[in-house]
C-alpha cells in the first residue's frame, strides 16, 4: 500500500512539474533571446528592491499611505461628480 501511495505522489509530482512548464511549449522561439533574458532580469531586480523597500516599512506606515491614496482618489472622483453635475445643469 505505502509503495503505490508513493507511486502515485512521484506520479502527480512529475504531472504538476511539466505542467508548471507547459508556458515554455507555447512560447515563441523569437522571446527566447538575451535581450528577453536581460529584461527579465531587470524586472526580477526591480521586484526584488520593491520587496525590500516595503518590507523596511511598518504596517502602519503602509496602511497610512494606502488611506491617503484613497482619500485623493475619493476627492478626484468627488470632483468629476460635481464637473458632471455643473454639465448637467447647464
Amino acid at each position: 500500500d505505502d509503495d503505490d501511495e508513493e507511486a502515485l505522489d512521484e506520479d502527480a509530482t512529475d504531472a504538476q512539474l511539466a505542467k508548471g512548464f507547459d508556458y515554455l511549449l507555447g512560447m515563441k522561439i523569437w522571446n527566447l533571446t538575451m535581450e528577453k533574458v536581460l529584461q527579465l532580469q531587470n524586472e526580477l531586480a526591480e521586484k526584488v528592491r520593491a520587496v525590500d523597500e516595503l518590507e523596511k516599512r511598518s504596517p502602519t506606515d503602509i496602511w497610512q499611505e494606502d488611506l491617503r491614496a484613497i482619500e485623493l482618489a475619493l476627492d478626484e472622483r468627488d470632483l468629476e461628480k460635481a464637473a458632471a453635475l455643473g454639465e448637467e445643469r447647464q
